[in-house]
């Protein structure tokens, strides 16, 4: 973790090519990190339930944070794994958000949903993500400026441009994405009263934000209070660049200032939703189950 400079009020410009190039470097050899350690895992379970944690998203936790602090001395980062305070708040300036394996689970039982994910926050803003699946040799980028965005997929076919074109459709003609690991009475509550058409089963918040974005899925839902920041930024900036629909459940955007959970359900959508389904997730969320 490392401070932001107050005084850098010049770096908040559109165009952000350095950082994103740098991410998406910093991505790339994270992801070959996670393919060499995987042969030699030590796995402990995380304080309060938070799940597990390997020597791989320990290193390259580090290796990322130096990498950046290195390069942007006056920038916050916050990570995964960096052991933040209690009762840290992130504060306005440019702030780095790293979850270093996201998937770990499915990384541990050999699979291939886990990516590694760095996202640029600047006052509270998700303004550019780099999220990198290893296994796929697959990189999803972009950029949100003050008044457009870009986003790409880089992979074996080269450089494709994602756009989305958001249009309404009905609740039951959707596809939804799901958690595969984490399943909730929240969710079986929304597959219950939206009756999609189709829904698929997948780690990683990261990866279902850009299967939604691919529109392989309409909406995905996650619908945990304690989602993270580092979880998020990537994918929200992804996401907004190339047009697509990311917000939290009351119809607020998404913010990454403050605690370092978010505390209230987030949907990521590549369709415009209308009232209807609006009222039927808000009132699941504010449901006690």
């Amino acid at each position: 973790m490392r401070e932001r400079d107050k005084g850098r009020g010049g770096l908040l410009q559109s165009d952000l090519t350095a950082e994103l190039d740098c991410a998406e470097l910093l991505a790339r050899a994270a992801g070959r990190m996670a393919l060499d350690l995987r042969h030699n895992l030590t796995v402990v379970s995380k304080a309060n339930n938070q799940g597990p944690v390997t020597n791989a998203d320990v290193a390259i936790d580090r290796y990322i944070v130096r990498e950046l602090g290195e390069r942007y001395p006056h920038d916050q980062i916050v990570s995964e794994e960096g052991g933040l305070p209690e009762g840290y708040d992130i504060g306005p300036g440019r702030t780095w958000f790293i979850d270093p394996i996201d998937g770990t689970t499915n990384y541990i039982a050999g699979g291939n949903d886990f990516v590694v994910m760095i996202g640029l926050a600047i006052d509270g803003a998700a303004r550019l993500g780099a999220i990198y699946q290893p296994i796929e040799d697959r990189l999803w980028r972009g950029v949100v400026s003050d008044t457009s965005g870009r986003a790409e997929r880089l992979d074996g076919n080269g450089i494709s441009a994602l756009r989305l074109n958001l249009v309404k459709k009905s609740h039951n003609d959707i596809v939804a994405i799901v958690s595969r690991t984490h399943k909730s009475l929240r969710q079986n509550a929304m597959i219950k009263a939206l009756g999609p058409k189709k829904i698929r089963y997948q780690s990683s918040f990261g990866l279902k934000a850009m299967l939604v974005l691919e529109q392989y899925a309409d909406l995905y839902v996650a619908w945990s209070r304690q989602i993270k920041k580092w979880d998020t930024c990537a994918p929200a900036a992804i996401v907004k660049a190339a047009g697509g629909h990311v917000s939290f459940i009351d119809q607020q955007e998404l913010t990454f200032l403050g605690p370092v959970a978010h505390n209230k359900a987030i949907m990521v959508a590549s369709m415009a939703p209308d009232e209807t389904l609006w009222k039927i997730l808000y009132d699941i969320a504010k449901d006690a189950f």
